[in-house]
């Protein structure tokens, strides 16, 4: 008899430890299916290779293009006697898509406005009349094109990429004389020039992640283009390149 409760005793504790071993398992079971999960997430700290991978950003730009010497005219513009080199800031917008978790492809719109310069030549009176004459300039150039981006494997929040852009350049640019005499009314003369160019820029830029939403970009690099006749004295808007933009990941916070 004495046997058979203590067989009996040595089953209930058996079964009792085999519970709490079970119990005490379950909370690292339950850490390691969480260890799991968040190891196959992308991390907060690799986003740009991972996070931003199949994703669309939209961008707001500034930019500037300072033409070098060798593409400035040697004479300056006579016909509209504007000068497309006064202003070297340009605006623009632009999208991309993340085709791979290095590769950029989009595209980018830029204006960059030339300021108008007006001047009163001269003004009479004399014989019963009034003679105001006067000239003025200006210009602006548009810029379409698509880019290319390849970053390159390093870094975190920050990563370098090397950058392509092709496309094409519209540069207008106008002037002329007019005036008003009391005798004989208002009268001016309008002359305006229009050039395409073909380019290519190449760049270097580092692009930053302040947040998952949020990409802070800064290149610099070098725009060679294709010449036409003089136009607001340059022949071609080929020179150094530097652009900073903001851009907005659409779904950049999803998977964190």
């Amino acid at each position: 008899m004495k046997k058979v409760f203590g067989l009996l005793f040595i089953g209930m504790m058996l079964r009792s430890y085999g519970q709490t071993s079970s119990w005490d398992r379950k909370p690292f079971d339950e850490a390691s299916r969480a260890i799991a999960a968040l190891e196959n997430r992308p991390r907060l700290i690799d986003s740009l290779r991972k996070i931003y991978e199949n994703k669309w950003i939209v961008q707001f730009s500034l930019g500037h293009r300072f033409i070098t010497p060798n593409n400035e005219a040697d004479e300056p513009d006579v016909i509209t006697t504007a000068d497309l080199t006064k202003n070297v800031a340009c605006f623009g917008f632009g999208a991309g898509y993340f085709v791979k978790k290095n590769w950029l492809l989009g595209a980018e719109f830029d204006f960059l406005p030339i300021h108008k310069e007006e001047h009163v030549n001269n003004v009479s009176i004399g014989g019963g009349s009034i003679n105001v004459d006067g000239s003025g300039s200006g210009g602006v150039m548009f810029n379409l094109g698509v880019l290319s981006k390849f970053f390159l494997p390093v870094g975190e929040f920050s990563r370098a990429y090397l950058g392509f852009k092709t496309g094409v350049i519209k540069a207008a640019a106008g002037g002329g004389e007019g005036g008003f005499s009391s005798s004989q009314g208002q009268f001016k003369e309008i002359r305006v020039l229009v050039r395409n160019f073909g380019y290519g820029n190449l760049t270097l830029g580092i692009s930053h992640r302040p947040t998952p939403v949020v990409l802070l970009d800064l290149n610099a690099g070098y725009l060679l283009s294709s010449r036409t006749d003089n136009i607001g004295g340059i022949e071609s808007p080929g020179g150094i390149t530097a652009t900073f933009s903001i851009q907005f990941v659409i779904g950049g916070a999803k998977g964190l």
